[in-house]
């Protein structure tokens, strides 16, 4: 994932996990790491969390100090972007040819050398909505192989929403069905119309395969036909068919 030191916030705990993800306590160690400096709060701040906490929050300090003098703060996002051209330089010397790499924590760039997914989504009509607009948007950052959790990484969701997000994931440059491993089983073969859907859905996108994409190559993403059509398609099918009944 590409995460310096991930979800590491707040002093020595023992934490009790919900019964519903473990029947045992989970015991580990996490380190207070949240510094008061100006790198800290800056003028400007993202709100990633959604509950204006720090921005080193579940991260290393952005008061912290790399070789040469380098600030966490200005080195955060280029951690993940640079494991992704190691990553890129040696199996491209391994293999001689362009590999297939997915990372969740990209920065500008990073399309020449990685396909992105969008993290840990919820299964919720609003994030199906979110979805699209997400992957437009980076198209136009330059990262055209990209790709949301089609049906929500977490809770279950609904048939009716699976169904739904099915068939707009068919059209994801970067289309999967992927799930949190304590969540209640949801493969797509577990309702028999998610099954059909994805039979109708998936056989219209290896039929456009071709079309989209080829050896040399970019996703449908990034050509700006095909954009104004996946913009043409949500505006006429998908406006009816994104929201809850």
């Amino acid at each position: 994932m590409g995460i310096v030191a991930g979800f590491t916030t707040g002093e020595n705990v023992s934490r009790k996990i919900n019964a519903f993800y473990l029947s045992k306590t989970l015991r580990y160690q996490t380190s207070f790491n949240i510094t008061k400096t100006r790198w800290d709060d800056p003028p400007y701040k993202i709100n990633a969390s959604g509950t204006q906490v720090p921005i080193g929050y579940k991260t290393i300090a952005t008061s912290a100090v790399h070789y040469n003098g380098v600030l966490e703060y200005d080195a955060h996002s280029l951690y993940g972007f640079s494991q992704t051209i190691a990553t890129h330089k040696a199996l491209q010397g391994l293999q001689g040819k362009r590999p297939f790499i997915l990372s969740r924590s990209t920065y500008v760039g990073s399309g020449k050398y990685t396909a992105h997914w969008t993290g840990d989504n919820q299964g919720t009509w609003e994030n199906l909505r979110y979805s699209i607009s997400t992957m437009l948007n980076f198209g136009i950052f330059g990262v055209p192989m990209v790709g949301s959790n089609k049906c929500g990484f977490y809770p279950q969701p609904t048939e009716e929403l699976c169904n739904r997000w099915i068939e707009v994931g068919a059209f994801y440059p970067f289309s999967r069905d992927h799930a949190n491993y304590y969540s209640p089983r949801q493969e797509l073969y577990q309702w028999e119309s998610v099954a059909q859907s994805v039979r109708n859905a998936l056989g219209i996108r290896y039929k456009l395969l071709p079309y989209k994409s080829h050896v040399v190559g970019p996703p449908i993403n990034s050509c700006s036909r095909s954009r104004r059509s996946f913009l043409g398609v949500t505006e006429v099918y998908y406006k009816s068919h994104i929201y809850d009944g």
